[in-house]
């Protein structure tokens, strides 16, 4: 249960962007993680295939409400990386609370979303799930694919070059905030390179 309410205190929205943002401890987000997983739809007909690594989760949290964390796939490498072509390889799950991804300088809709509900006592923590993917575009250079509900990709960001020596796990995540509505999430994999996502409050259902 603490991992959880650890997730529902995450990235931070709105007038509360300014809250600090840190990362967890390993055991947190892991515990956040196996809860997540347990309770995810089946995933059968994704447009990408992820084998989540349960035990490599970054989970990412603030003072008060919302949440982000990403599960990195098992064979997420900087060589896996560096050799994918046009199909996109698997790069991990990404969870959010209270937070999305901006389509167009909106909220994603809420038709689009593909939503995860998650029992916690007698608490229901609403998530919504992404999967990613990376592939070369056509001028020959990486991007990161986000999938949200639909088999087309949501949108394509570049993944661009740079090493972090401080990186200790596959994929990790770090936020600043962009504007008062909105959020610039930093997802950084196998060390050697970085992608950015603008968040924003989900719509209304």
């Amino acid at each position: 249960m603490k991992a959880l309410l650890a997730l529902a205190a995450t990235l931070t929205l709105a007038a509360a962007f300014a809250d600090e943002i840190t990362a967890t401890p390993l055991d947190e987000a892991q515990k956040a993680a196996h809860k997540v997983s347990a309770s995810a739809p089946s995933l059968a007909d994704a447009p990408i295939a992820i084998d989540a690594d349960l035990d490599k989760p970054h989970l990412i949290k603030g003072t008060s409400g919302g949440g982000a964390m990403i599960i990195p796939d098992k064979k997420l490498t900087a060589e896996t990386l560096a050799a994918a072509g046009g199909t996109p390889v698997p790069v991990g799950q990404l969870w959010m609370l209270k937070a999305t991804i901006a389509e167009n300088g909106h909220p994603l809709a809420e038709d689009k979303t593909r939503r995860v509900v998650v029992e916690d006592g007698d608490k229901e923590i609403r998530l919504q799930l992404f999967l990613l993917g990376a592939a070369k575009n056509a001028q020959g250079t990486l991007d990161l694919i986000v999938f949200a509900k639909d088999k087309t990709p949501l949108l394509r960001v570049p993944l661009e070059k740079g090493a972090s020596a401080s990186q200790q796990l596959p994929g990790e995540l770090s936020g600043r905030k962009y504007d008062e509505d909105s959020v610039t999430l930093t997802v950084s994999l196998a060390g050697q390179y970085q992608a950015r996502l603008l968040l924003m409050k989900p719509a209304a259902p």
